[in-house]
């Protein structure tokens, strides 16, 4: 799978979404979606299992996808 950061980009992008607009669906803040779309996994920010499946949710990706996209060590999937 592409990297996670380029997956959001992307879908942020297709379904026409603001940053704002994906932090009032998935719970997290504004500043976390920018980082995640911005670096990825890899950044200053580490998103959490939760976190994860909510960007699935709001992408309408499968979250087995977007976990093994993000790859962090100690969740399910990765």
């Amino acid at each position: 799978m592409a990297e996670l950061s380029h997956v959001h980009e992307g879908a942020l992008r297709r379904r026409h979404l603001r940053v704002q607009a994906l932090a009032d669906r998935t719970g997290i803040g504004p500043p976390g979606i920018r980082v995640f779309v911005r670096h990825g996994t890899t950044g200053p920010m580490h998103p959490m299992e939760q976190d994860l499946g909510g960007l699935a949710h709001a992408f309408d990706l499968p979250p087995p996808e977007v976990l093994t996209g993000a790859a962090l060590p100690g969740v399910a999937g990765a």
